[in-house]
């Protein structure tokens, strides 16, 4: 798991709408580019929560501010044995 300090320090690089850094997805797009870096938010939401895909689906929603779909596309991407995900609850069911 990363060190707590430079997890909170790309939490609010994140959350800092207005910084102008490039090279993250703001999680309202779908470009090629944008997913690569949405596979890493998911990745990092994986390290953090241990492995947990419904507490990564609520952090990519409701930390980074992902649109549901693109949250959902994101971790159907990353794995495909997921069938669908209840983005009330970020339930997962696998196929």
């Amino acid at each position: 798991m990363k060190d707590f300090h430079q997890f909170r320090a790309q939490i609010n690089e994140r959350m800092d709408r207005h910084s102008g850094a490039s090279g993250h997805s703001d999680g309202q797009t779908d470009s090629g580019s944008d997913r690569k870096n949405q596979d890493k938010d998911f990745d990092n939401m994986m390290d953090h929560n241990d492995g947990d895909e419904a507490k990564a689906y609520r952090d990519l929603v409701g930390l980074y501010g992902y649109k549901e779909k693109i949250a959902m596309k994101t971790m159907m991407r990353n794995n495909p044995d997921i069938k669908r995900i209840d983005s009330r609850s970020g339930k997962v069911t696998y196929k």
